[in-house]
């Protein structure tokens, strides 16, 4: 039984965690930057094909499956099955519009999320701190359009990493040992969310960062501490499914709060202290 609810797209894929997803695609052999790499180009596509079903009042979307990718299967469906980067471009290049409908109705307005003073402030500081990021592999800094965009949201993550860490040590000094276990269930998605209602931009830099956490910064600090591989890798797509998860329930709920989208992921004893 899962521990993670499963997610299901509006083009219809569904984060189950299989080889070989919804849409037909073989992810046995990818790497960790290959998954990266595919799932964004998978957003974007999604993303473009609702842009042109609503440009044509088309919001109740077909569900796709192995032809979200064409019709043609051969090496993967053109991304290979392992090093794809080489692959990502032309696959995106020979994406063919969906056919225009006859059916127009009116397009449904969208509220995009407001800058505020607050998010300036920290889109200037991270243009100052460049230097502080320089560490942060290729893969990861350039998924962002704006270099300060990413230390700013490296930043809001940081922050939500310090907020479940001191929610975890209030939950153990009330209530005792292992009560702050299954907090990231709410946090992990959670900031996901909130990073996918500032833009687009955000939400590819959190689920690039997600990915640089769980196996470049805590992988080998729990293989260290005696964690096997399985469990680490177990933990980790765990935690990358709650990213996914809440990364996409931001971004299709813009006009709902990310606490109110997540509210039912807060535990017993996060309720009993009104943690959110």
């Amino acid at each position: 039984m899962s521990f993670w609810k499963q997610y299901t797209s509006p083009l219809g894929y569904v984060s189950n965690g299989n080889p070989i997803d919804t849409y037909g695609v073989d992810h046995s052999g990818f790497t960790t930057r290959d998954e990266l790499q595919y799932q964004t180009a998978r957003i974007n596509r999604e993303n473009e094909l609702m842009k042109q079903y609503n440009n044509q009042g088309i919001t109740d979307y077909p569900q796709y499956t192995t032809n979200f990718w064409g019709s043609s299967a051969d090496n993967n469906y053109g991304f290979g099955t392992s090093n794809i980067e080489s692959n990502i471009e032309n696959r995106q290049q020979t994406m063919t519009p969906i056919p225009q409908m006859a059916t127009q109705q009116s397009t449904p307005q969208v509220q995009q999320q407001p800058e505020t003073s607050a998010w300036d402030t920290v889109k200037q500081w991270g243009n100052t701190a460049v230097n502080g990021i320089m560490s942060v592999p290729e893969q990861i800094w350039k998924a962002g359009e704006s270099l300060g965009e990413l230390t700013a949201d490296t930043k809001i993550a940081y922050d939500y990493w310090k907020k479940m860490k001191q929610t975890g040590n209030r939950l153990v000094k009330t209530f005792g040992s292992g009560q702050g276990a299954d907090i990231d269930n709410y946090y992990h998605p959670l900031l996901q969310c909130e990073l996918a209602k500032i833009s687009p931009e955000s939400r590819r830099n959190g689920i690039a960062l997600g990915y640089a956490k769980e196996y470049l910064m805590d992988y080998p600090v729990k293989r260290i501490t005696g964690q096997s591989h399985d469990e680490v890798m177990k933990d980790s797509q765990k935690d990358l499914q709650n990213n996914l998860y809440g990364s996409n329930l931001g971004y299709y709920n813009p006009n709902t709060s990310c606490e109110d989208l997540l509210d039912d992921r807060r535990t017993p004893n996060m309720r009993k202290l009104g943690i959110k």
